[in-house]
Order: C-alpha cells, then structure tokens, then sequence
C-alpha cells in the first residue's frame, strides 16, 4: 500500500499521475490526478502538488464503464477517446457556460475535451 494524502491507495487498482508540462502553467497550476476516483461515477480526482483535493471530474456510467471524450490528456481511460470533432462541438454546445477555473466543468473541458 502506498501512503498519500492521508488516503491508502492500493497500488494495483490506482494511478497517481502527475501533470506540470501543459500550456503555460506555474508552479501554484499543476495538478496530480488519481484514477480511478473516490467519488463514484467519476474517472480522475484532482489534487494540487500539496496533495490537497480540488475535485472529481470525468463521468463513468453506471455499470462503471466511462463515457467516450475527445482525448484523454491524463492518459488513464485514452482507450475511449473518439477524436470526432464533431461530437467535441456538439459537448461544447451543450456545456456553453463555464464555470470557474478548477471547478470540474474546467478540468473536463481542459484534460478530456
């Protein structure tokens, strides 16, 4: 068992996954993702590199199965990327509003769609 963030990830079922390389992102804007989720029906948690929880995004059906995205900038579900830009507008259409930076909307629309 590995020990982080005063939760015990089992080390076979988890993947801790960090991410510092997109857009122009300072230290304070990096995130570690986990997959799968605590949170039911969702794919990745979201922590700073303090290890605090920001939020759970992604959905996954309820059979566990995930939803198809566009692409998966985390890389832990890429086997469900679809690359139809179609349908990326058809998600954009539906979810017009943003909500603010670091809400789950963002994290979707920034590493799925």
């Amino acid at each position: 068992m590995v020990e982080k963030m005063n939760y015990v990830y089992p080390r076979i079922s988890t993947c801790i996954i960090f991410l510092d390389i997109f857009y122009n992102m300072t230290k304070e804007e990096r995130f570690m993702f986990t997959s799968p989720s605590r949170r039911a029906n969702k794919k990745y948690d979201a922590y700073d590199l303090k290890g605090n929880y920001i939020v759970s995004f992604g959905a996954l059906k309820k059979n566990g199965e995930p939803y198809d995205q566009f692409h998966d900038r985390i890389g832990a579900y890429k086997k469900y990327d679809h690359l139809d830009k179609k349908r990326r507008a058809n998600y954009y259409k539906r979810h017009k509003k943003n909500y603010p930076r670091y809400s789950a909307d963002w994290f979707s629309k920034e590493f799925l769609w």
